[in-house]
């Protein structure tokens, strides 16, 4: 599957079901008023993390 595919339906199938409301309030309960990051290790430099992140409304250096 090729990345603007992928993006899709990550888009689509993963994020669209979710209410972004609860799940920054889930991250910010974990994070326990300390920074929370998003990590994860691609080869390719594309990873589902920055879509994430654009779907919380946040840079990637933003802390929540």
């Amino acid at each position: 599957m090729d990345v603007p595919e992928y993006t899709r339906r990550y888009r689509e199938d993963v994020l669209a079901p979710l209410d972004r409301g609860k799940v920054m309030k889930g991250i910010k309960w974990l994070g326990q008023g300390k920074d929370v990051v998003l990590c994860c290790w691609e080869k390719s430099g594309f990873c589902h993390r920055h879509l994430v992140a654009e779907w919380l409304g946040i840079e990637e250096a933003e802390a929540i």
